[in-house]
């Protein structure tokens, strides 16, 4: 019998939201078929999944799962620059059907952007030995895709850079899994 080599993953946290993502990616995918976010969450879960085999060491560090509750620290960011939270809440929560579609939604988004930023870690790590110029370039880049799809708004832009910075720094310290984690929750109270 073959066994998977990712099944020993030292980070519990990022294997469990690996099949999570799957798992929602095929449902959502699958449930939107005629709609426009299809080809949205098409493309964040085959990034997700593609960082995932290009990031795979990451996986394989030790997690430390308390460096999630930093989330609070982009969430209260947003609250000081939009004066708005869980206000959506009530209008997605109608049932358990579209709260589960919701949180698939956030966890497809969050695992495909943590795993992307690891994978650029790793691929500044090529010609860059500077973590510090590292943790720039992942996200940096994290923040162009950020606009590719909306125009340019400041307070977007400089929340992002608290949250990108903060995130980055819950998987230097805490690992993928961690980031993953806080990313879901900061994604949940948006």
């Amino acid at each position: 019998m073959v066994e998977l080599e990712i099944l020993k993953a030292r980070d519990k946290t990022a294997l469990t939201f690996l099949v999570l993502n799957l798992l929602f990616g095929i449902w959502i995918c699958l449930a939107t078929t005629t709609e426009q976010v299809n080809a949205d969450i098409q493309t964040l879960w085959l990034v997700g999944l593609t960082c995932t085999l290009l990031g795979l060491n990451w996986f394989n560090r030790r997690e430390n799962i308390e460096y999630a509750s930093l989330a609070i620290v982009p969430i209260a960011v947003r609250l000081l620059l939009t004066n708005k939270i869980f206000t959506t809440w009530v209008n997605f929560f109608v049932t358990i059907i579209s709260a589960l579609y919701v949180i698939g939604v956030w966890i497809i988004v969050a695992f495909a952007e943590e795993t992307f930023r690891a994978t650029m870690v790793n691929v500044a790590k090529i010609k860059i030995k500077d973590a510090y110029l590292q943790d720039l370039i992942a996200v940096g880049s994290w923040i162009i895709f950020h606009f590719i799809q909306r125009s340019f708004n400041w307070l977007y832009f400089l929340w992002l850079i608290v949250a990108g910075f903060v995130l980055q720094y819950i998987m230097r310290k805490g690992g993928l899994g961690a980031s993953i984690l806080a990313h879901v929750v900061i994604n949940l109270t948006a």
